[in-house]
Order: structure tokens, then sequence, then C-alpha cells
């Protein structure tokens, strides 16, 4: 009688996301990254190596989603190595562009009442940028709220931008930069807590395997929606992996 064995493949993949959308020369940058085993999130750690000297720059490890980040001067070539069951896999990390701009979002700002922005560049971008008006636009979904003209000076690497928070968008923003050509060459966005929000909820209809629910927003003329499947644990179709939150985060 013959049997066949099935023999699961490992399939390692990292992914980078380095913030503002750019990885700045010379300069420390954010950068996230999502680990994925054969396109499925998992947990594992490694270390940054310098290309051209062969040292290790620091570690990092993803949390059990697949998702992490470090920070990085940036003044060489790197690979991410992940070390898995003691065997060690290398990945580049990307290149460095000379030219460009880092959006940030400070976590605490001296006023409660706005919202404070950094915007960094290095020696030969400050240069290149010099005497020139770059503009930065708050917006979503094509709605500008705030409009910030940033006059460069080659003295200068950094930029403070404070916005009030009662202009910022319940939610999500996105900060975009633009050039005298009105070329978009760094943007950025970030989670601005909304407001708590007074629902109604009231049961619709009941079926064996189904349940509809009317979401209402007390004092508001807008529609609120939400799909939701309800699994037992043991069901095969329900993969605690990835949810509503994990894809959020992605």
């Amino acid at each position: 009688e013959n049997s066949t064995t099935v023999k699961n493949e490992t399939h390692y993949t990292i992914s980078f996301y380095p913030e503002s959308q750019t990885i700045l020369k010379g300069k420390t940058n954010n950068i996230a990254f999502t680990i994925k085993n054969n396109h499925v999130p998992v947990k594992a750690s490694g270390k940054i190596i310098d290309n051209n000297t062969g040292k290790t720059i620091s570690n990092f490890m993803s949390d059990k989603y697949g998702m992490g980040r470090f920070n990085l001067l940036y003044n060489s070539s790197y690979s991410a190595v992940l070390k898995i069951n003691g065997i060690e896999k290398s990945f580049s990390l990307p290149e460095a562009n000379p030219l460009g701009f880092i959006i940030q979002k400070k976590l605490h700002s001296s006023d409660e009442n706005t919202a404070s922005i950094l915007l960094k560049s290095n020696t030969l971008s400050a240069s290149n940028y010099h005497k020139e008006s770059l503009i930065l636009v708050l917006h979503r979904n094509g709605f500008a709220k705030s409009v910030a003209p940033i006059e460069i000076n080659k003295e200068t690497a950094n930029y403070q931008i404070n916005f009030l928070k009662e202009n910022l968008f319940s939610g999500i923003n996105t900060l975009t930069l633009f050039d005298k050509n009105n070329k978009p060459i760094s943007e950025h966005s970030f989670w601005n807590a909304p407001e708590n929000i007074e629902l109604e909820v009231t049961q619709f209809e009941a079926s064996t395997d189904s349940l509809t629910l009317n979401f209402s927003m007390l004092n508001k003329l807008a529609d609120a929606n939400l799909s939701i499947s309800v699994l037992p644990e043991a069901t095969i179709s329900y993969n605690n992996l990835q949810n509503i939150i994990t894809e959020f985060q992605l």
C-alpha cells in the first residue's frame, strides 16, 4: 500500500513600509514591516545588518499579527536577516533617497489643543529647495481641511507645524507635501482619536443563523453601517490571525 507524505514548505517574506513613503539618506527613518509565511502573518525576530561592514545595527521582532517597526539612521545599505529554526534568511531593505522630506506627527504636543507635525529634511534637500515655498495640505477623501505654506531655508533641516485639533478629521488624517509645481513629494497618514459616537441599536430581523441590526447615529443626519460575521472558534472558516483590527492596521 502506498502512502503519501505532504511536506509543508515555508516561504517567509518581509514587506517594508517607510514613514512618509520614502527613506531619506542621512536621517533616522521610521520603518514599519510585516512578516508572513506563505501569506500568513507570523511572529518572528531578526537583525538589521550594515551591508558594507557586516555589523549588526539593531534587532527587530514582529507581534503575533506579523507587524512591527524599527528606527534606522540611513547612511549605508542594509539587510534584514530573519532567524528561522536556526537558519538565517536575508532580505534587502529599500535604498535611501538623496532628496526628500519626512513627515512625522509628534506623540506629545506642548499645547493640548494642537497637534504638532515635524517636517524633516537632510542638508542636500534643504539646499535643493532653498527659498522655495512648499505646501503642506491636511486632507481626506479629496477634501482639504488645512493648508500650511513652508518656505525652505538651506540653513534649516527641521520644521514644526502646529494644527488646531479642532481642525483635524475624526479618525484618519492625511498630510501631503507639494512642491511649487503642485507635485506631491511626501505623504503621511495618522490617526486622530474620534469623539464618542452615540448610537442606537435595534433588532430588525432574526432567523436561525442570521441577525440583522439597525444602527442609528443620534442627533446626526448620517448613515451608519456595519457588517459582521460571528462564527464558532472551531469553524473551518474562522481564522484568528486576521480580523477587523489587523486589517485596519495593515
